[in-house]
């Protein structure tokens, strides 16, 4: 039988991290697969509206809360063991969603698949500095970080075809096969790793940082759904953030602390995790507004509008393969100021866009948008990871990732918030009919269905332009987060990045050294 030591340690860790790769794809896609299959979901749960959005949000909530502890288990009892146990998890938990006879067991799944990919992701993460070198990290991140961006529009593509095809139950059967398939290949190839051992846990620490996400996530959806007066979102997020706080200031006087605090005294990992959440703000933000925007103004289905986002993927894969070359010629400042720039000037194209826009147009846009989230994104986490030590490498992929997610949500729920402002203040309700005013405030896709059913197409047109409003704003705050992301790069990171100047403790070699 074939195992780790068998093969060359250059071989073993180039097939372990394809694995790692594939399962950070399968990942990516429960995020972002089932929202098209909600229209069936229902109707085979006779599931209320409530309970659909749980179908989501229970995943969401699930990923955010744990992620944390994640790093910390792993770190003790072995990164390997507590991976492939995830992978077994994240195994049965989806076939429990596939056969779940009633929708509260269908929840239970889904929150469990949340957990098994909180430990997926964040481990995953954590293992790279421990088995690549410094010189090999960069193309090890770019490869998982491009696997991971991808998963993320090809989901509703894949789940399209799925449903158009085959049983509903095969978005989660596809994981099963998959799954094992990267659990042996981790079990042959993947060394085992240890983080620094504690003789306690920090149990305080959990409970501040799980109730302070669980309450962040919970608030920020919340927000997104009934707006950011609505007491219980406000309530929920105030609580969230005074637990995260009282987290915070607690990890500085415990013992046994669930984060090394001293991670942070690394300049470049401090900013490299401020520009990180930036950027999956706005990698989040796009693929929130471009499928309704596909879907409500070019009129296609999730399928098309997965299509139309492939331009976006091409530009992603072009800029992570660039990153390595970009990277030697440029150093890493110098990559990311240049991935955020092109983001910059992609989303000022966004905001330019109308009604008479062509397809051919936005595409361009896109592709200009995922080529720079390619440079910037894995360049950005590498510099982070880099800045670790292997022993500290999986508490701080968990702060990393936990960042990242909490982030992406919060960025999604306030640019929901500002595209509706944006439609409902160019809408002229006036005109409209009285019966149909609440429908069409409420919702542009419920409004569509309505005024199409009535005999005046400039009430239609009004509604697609006052989307165009919403959408633009949404895209010019992009432009104000990309050009935040510029000024970060240039005022706070070094000019160049240096191992001595990373580290902030020397002599640890990575296996793959």
């Amino acid at each position: 039988m074939v195992n780790y030591k068998s093969l060359t340690n250059e071989q073993s860790k180039w097939l372990a991290l394809t694995a790692l790769t594939l399962a950070a794809v399968m990942v990516g896609l429960d995020m972002t697969i089932l929202n098209i299959a909600l229209p069936t979901l229902s109707i085979t749960f006779d599931a209320t509206t409530n309970q659909l959005q749980w179908f989501i949000n229970s995943y969401t909530l699930a990923l955010a809360v744990f992620m944390l502890p994640a790093g910390l288990l792993g770190d003790r009892f072995g990164r390997k063991k507590v991976l492939i146990s995830a992978f077994i998890m994240f195994a049965l938990s989806s076939l429990l969603c596939a056969f779940a006879p009633t929708t509260e067991v269908f929840i239970i799944g889904r929150v469990l698949l949340g957990i098994a990919a909180a430990f997926v992701i964040t481990l995953s993460t954590a293992i790279l500095p421990v088995v690549f070198s410094d010189k090999e990290r960069s193309k090890a991140v770019s490869i998982l970080m491009i696997g991971t961006m991808l998963s993320l529009p090809i989901g509703p593509l894949l789940g399209g075809w799925i449903l158009d095809h085959v049983w509903w139950g095969w978005i989660f059967l596809l994981n099963v096969p998959v799954i094992m398939l990267t659990s042996v290949a981790v079990i042959i190839y993947l060394p085992e790793s240890y983080g620094e051992q504690k003789s306690k846990v920090d149990m305080i620490g959990i409970l501040l940082s799980g109730s302070g996400l669980f309450c962040i996530s919970y608030g920020t959806i919340e927000a997104g759904a009934k707006g950011w007066a609505n007491p219980l979102a406000i309530f929920t997020l105030i609580t969230g953030f005074v637990l995260v706080g009282l987290f915070v200031l607690w990890q500085y006087r415990a013992r046994y602390p669930l984060i090394d605090m001293a991670i942070f005294r690394s300049i470049i990992f401090r900013w490299s995790l401020v520009l990180s959440i930036l950027v999956n703000i706005l990698l989040f933000g796009m693929l929130f507004i471009i499928p309704l925007y596909y879907q409500i103004v070019i009129q296609t289905d999730a399928f098309g509008s997965g299509l139309r986002l492939l331009s976006l993927v091409a530009g992603l894969v072009v800029g992570g393969v660039m990153t390595e070359i970009t990277v030697a010629k440029l150093g890493e400042k110098k990559n990311i100021i240049s991935g955020f720039f092109l983001i910059a000037l992609a989303t000022i194209a966004g905001a330019m866009t109308t009604l008479d826009s062509m397809e051919w147009f936005v595409g361009l846009w896109l592709t200009i948008f995922g080529l720079g989230m390619g440079l910037a994104m894995p360049t950005v986490m590498n510099l982070a990871l880099g800045a670790l030590l292997s022993k500290q490498s999986g508490i701080g992929s968990s702060v990393i990732q936990t960042g990242r997610q909490v982030g992406g949500a919060l960025g999604v729920a306030i640019f929901g918030s500002i595209l509706n402002s944006g439609y409902r203040n160019n809408l002229q309700l006036e005109q409209f009919p009285h019966e149909v005013r609440a429908v069409v405030n409420d919702s542009v896709a419920a409004g569509i269905v309505v005024v199409e059913k009535l005999p005046v197409p400039k009430l239609l047109n009004n509604l697609y332009e006052s989307f165009i409003v919403g959408m633009s704003h949404v895209l010019w705050i992009c432009f104000v987060i990309a050009v935040i992301g510029i000024l970060v790069s240039l005022i706070c990171l070094p000019a160049s990045v240096k191992e001595d100047d990373q580290h902030m403790f020397k002599g640890e070699k990575s296996i793959g050294k």
